[in-house]
């Protein structure tokens, strides 16, 4: 009961950081809600002083840009396809997988635009403009549909063979009824014209052309403001990705009134996609430093379920057994048993307790492990260690476990009155644990559990154990990290 206590006592003093959050505080945006919201703001007015101010003249003649940009957006666009695949293969949102989908063909698409465009240095013909204009408006189309498709969960998910090729054939399909079909559509050799004047809009080109284009800007008006809508705490790519497709709304915008796109001359509206890519890579790279954030919290979860179950599960289960046998004959050794096991159970949630909870010094831990240790072994303990040490959470339990394990066998078993403990970090890590006790002979002498169990600490961690006794002359533990 008393240990139980103690162990409650200990937990109850651990940081309760929900009992300090102020119900009341204002909830300011985060840096990643603050840049995309500032980005489209600059944006709209980049678009509106296009179209009203003849001071803006963001024009230049750069006959291969547009080869450059749509690679650009092509390889950028395969990044996120990649993690939000792996998102949906993790929880099998159908959503996730329409935005897969929509990202990979519009990697797919830019890339193709660029191989059109780089391997001519003429003006786009009929088919390129079509190729690349039908393709985008599909994309566009794509990432609408993906933000407004449910978070439905389907049974099974998509193997990546299949799903990459799955997409393959769909925009080899595209292609190919694109190639086709674009011999009878509109075209206008003045969809090549420069932006001379940044005051008149050109509107130049067919109808049906000029249609696609505004079709493309209110798609992907729609895909932001519906992945804005759909932003979460945890989905921080929904964020980048809405501020995205609206920089791509925009910049469609301003290509149904200046046609750079299918020109040598990059404008505004390049511009603004160029900055659409730009928020999505930052997205994506945002993802990914959240994907190992969490993955190092899952492997520390892990960790401390297997301290949990290699240590007080199992000394808890020998309790409960120890319990039922001296309850049908109870004896002295018996009783005994028991009450190591309790004390030990104690100990290894101390020591679990212990890393949770003083995280940050090390040398506390340390100290506080040692000098606790030795008070229940009726032991002194004098400690040497650095005044600040941060060492990394996995080194610093098995530090503390073969403390732990070596203080208790100095008082249990050695016989001894005083235990030192020292380490010194000036040419890695050297940890001393000495005794005063009978010693053995080492030489001779049986590696049992506790000793084995120091020894496998130590390697895990990438150091060596060393074990000096002598019959009369105290023992001593090291463990060296390099």
């Amino acid at each position: 009961m008393m240990a139980a206590e103690e162990v409650g006592l200990e937990a109850a003093q651990l940081p309760r950081r929900d009992a300090e959050v102020n119900p009341r505080r204002l909830e300011l945006p985060r840096a990643s809600q603050l840049v995309p919201i500032l980005a489209l703001v600059l944006g709209c007015l980049l678009t509106a002083a296009s179209f009203k101010s003849s001071w803006v003249h963001l024009a230049y003649h750069l006959p291969r840009m547009h080869a450059v940009i749509d690679t650009t957006i092509g390889l950028v666009s395969l990044l996120p396809a990649y993690l939000v695949y792996s998102r949906a293969q993790a929880l099998g949102r159908q959503r996730d997988y329409m935005l897969v989908f929509a990202l990979g063909f519009g990697g797919l698409v830019n890339l193709t635009a660029a191989v059109l465009q780089g391997v001519s240095s003429m003006p786009l013909g009929r088919a390129e403009v079509w190729t690349t204009t039908i393709g985008r408006l599909d994309v566009a189309l794509l990432f609408a549909a993906a933000a407004l498709t449910p978070d439905v969960l389907l049974k099974r998910s998509a193997s990546v063979p299949k799903f990459v090729l799955g997409l393959a054939i769909a925009f080899a399909l595209l292609m190919a009824a694109v190639a086709v079909a674009s011999t009878r559509l509109p075209w206008s050799p003045e969809l090549a014209v420069s932006p001379r004047d940044a005051s008149k809009p050109l509107f130049v080109g067919p109808s049906l052309l000029l249609f696609a284009q505004g079709v493309v800007a209110v798609a992907y008006t729609v895909a932001g403001w519906s992945f804005s809508r759909r932003r979460t705490e945890r989905d921080d790519l929904t964020t980048w990705l809405a501020s995205s497709c609206l920089l791509f709304a925009l910049a469609s915008v301003d290509y149904l009134a200046f046609p750079s796109i299918f020109s040598d001359w990059i404008y505004v509206g390049d511009i603004l996609r160029l900055a659409g890519v730009v928020l999505l890579l930052v997205g994506a790279a945002r993802e990914i430093s959240r994907y190992g954030k969490e993955g190092a919290a899952l492997e520390e979860r892990r960790r401390v379920a297997r301290d949990l179950h290699d240590g007080v599960a199992q000394e808890l289960a020998y309790i409960a057994t120890m319990a039922r046998r001296i309850e049908r004959a109870p004896t002295a050794r018996d009783a005994r048993r028991l009450a190591d096991a309790a004390q030990h159970a104690l100990d290894e949630s101390r020591l679990v307790i212990s890393t949770l909870a003083g995280a940050g010094n090390a040398s506390d831990q340390i100290a506080m492990t040692a000098r606790d240790a030795a008070h229940r072994c009726n032991i002194e303990a004098v400690v040497d260690l650095p005044a600040v040490l941060e060492l990394p959470t996995e080194v610093v339990e098995a530090l503390l476990r073969i403390v732990r394990e070596a203080v208790n066998n100095a008082g249990r078993h050695a016989g001894a009155t005083v235990v030192t403990v020292s380490l010194d970090v000036t040419d890695g890590i050297a940890l001393d644990v000495r005794d005063d006790g009978e010693g053995f002979d080492a030489t001779h002498a049986r590696a049992g559990f506790g000793l084995t169990s120091m020894r496998e600490r130590a390697e895990a961690i990438g150091g060596t154990f060393t074990l000096t006794s002598a019959p009369g002359g105290g023992t001593t533990v090291r463990v060296d990290v390099a």
